[in-house]
């Protein structure tokens, strides 16, 4: 079952000609515990921080550090709460660039 929803999540992020059958079982095969997991997490946009004192300066503004970290380390897949294009992107970014596992995020 772990598998299953795995794959569809690696599937549904990258699109289902960009990888294949064995792409997949090799990249999650290669995440950690943690990660896997994480691509199970959807957090907030907003972070936890309210006072900026955490915020990173990116090209659309300020974006909250304990998401940009989660988003590093692997914690998260998913994001909520309509953060907008600009600020969705720039997580984006790091999500593809910064973290081990080059996993999109998906939105809500």
């Amino acid at each position: 079952m772990k598998n299953i929803i795995m794959t569809a999540a690696v599937v549904a992020a990258l699109g289902a000609s960009a990888i294949t059958e064995n792409e997949i079982e090799k990249l999650i095969g290669g995440m950690t515990l943690d990660e896997k997991i994480g691509q199970m997490v959807q957090i907030g946009s907003a972070g936890k921080n309210t006072d900026g004192a955490e915020s990173r300066d990116a090209s659309a503004g300020q974006l909250p550090g304990d998401v940009v970290e989660a988003i590093r380390t692997g914690a998260v897949g998913s994001l909520i709460s309509a953060c907008g294009v600009e600020k969705f992107n720039a997580f984006q970014k790091i999500a593809m660039t910064e973290a081990r596992v080059k996993i999109p995020l998906m939105v809500g």
